[in-house]
């Protein structure tokens, strides 16, 4: 397909390039702001943004990966190296939050005394994901990248598509993207289909929901990411649509939301038995009855969303909200 110069490309606000230089502009720019602040390892909200920001651009090269011709070095493969260094520090600020805050403070001294060893763990493993995160946010690959990108931004060159006036292919790059997530299998997980009505396993014990979870929480996991990446795309374009689409983001936004409860719990779990010496019942009884209670409670959330997401109408109008943007209404 013909290449054009960027230039030519994106002046005009109307063009799906113009768009696509907009959100990687944008996430580039995030990345570079709190880099420093990264590896000063200070304040975890700097790596956030800066893991929120990278998937957030693996996202819109994605997206908009029709109209765009870049450099060989800003490729998905590495964007996806990048942020997987920064995830795994990321997740192990998460874990110590999530210990700290959520479960200690509610438990009794007999048994906080059992996570002081699991702590110490916790730590030394941070120690070593953030000599990696250095490591990588210092390396040729990084460098590389963030030079290629910063020429490409400078002098982007694109596809040919990218001329192509915004309101003529909107609905083409949303629809797809959303009919992936509502495709998903995790969406029927606790549910059957009878007498071709969907319907939702309202009686499950909370130590069903456990075991559920225990086997097809990986799934769930997958759907969450699935969410994710559908409202990093959605977002992009919430100027071109009215309070109707906004809605739906939300919707989406709880369902990441809850879905990350579960898998922080999951991974809580794990830590915990491959970290701590002791037997759940015996020596963890609360934490133990604390967390399947979590689970319980995030799983009443969990299916008033399958309700929205499963229903015939609301799946619909989700469709056809993305069928009507308003271009007058773009502002830039």
């Amino acid at each position: 397909m013909e290449s054009v110069l960027g230039r030519n490309a994106h002046n005009n606000e109307h063009t799906f390039g113009h768009w696509a230089h907009i959100a990687i502009a944008k996430h580039y720019a995030k990345i570079s702001k709190h880099e420093v602040g990264v590896l000063k390892d200070k304040d975890p909200e700097e790596l956030h943004e800066t893991r929120v920001a990278i998937r957030r651009l693996r996202s819109a090269i994605h997206g908009f990966g029709a109209a765009l011709q870049l450099p060989a070095q800003v490729n998905d493969k590495n964007v996806g190296k990048i942020g997987k260094k920064l995830g795994t520090l990321r997740d192990l600020d998460v874990l110590h939050s999530v210990l700290i805050k959520q479960h200690l403070p509610h438990l009794p001294s007999s048994e906080q005394k059992h996570f002081k060893d699991g702590l110490l763990n916790l730590k030394h493993q941070r120690q070593q994901a953030f000599q990696s995160t250095k490591k990588i946010l210092r390396s040729h690959l990084y460098l590389e990248f963030k030079k290629a990108l910063e020429q490409w931004l400078a002098d982007a060159h694109y596809q040919a598509i990218a001329k192509v006036p915004i309101e003529y292919i909107l609905a083409d790059l949303l629809l797809p993207q959303i009919s992936q997530l509502l495709l998903h299998p995790g969406w029927w997980i606790g549910t059957t289909i009878s007498d071709d009505q969907v319907k939702l396993s309202d009686d499950l014990t909370p130590e069903a929901i456990d075991k559920i979870l225990l086997e097809q929480g990986t799934i769930l996991h997958d759907l969450r990411k699935a969410a994710k990446r559908s409202r990093y795309t959605l977002e992009l374009f919430s100027d071109f649509y009215d309070q109707s689409y906004a809605i739906y983001l939300e919707y989406i936004k709880s369902v990441q939301q809850v879905l990350g409860d579960f898998q922080d719990s999951l991974v809580l779990a794990e830590f915990i038995q491959n970290s701590f010496q002791v037997n759940w019942e015996k020596d963890l009884p609360q934490f133990a009855q604390n967390l399947t209670q979590l689970r319980f409670e995030r799983w009443q959330q969990w299916q008033n969303l399958q309700l929205q997401f499963l229903d015939l109408a609301f799946r619909s109008d989700f469709h056809l909200v993305l069928l009507n943007p308003t271009f007058d209404r773009v502002k830039t």
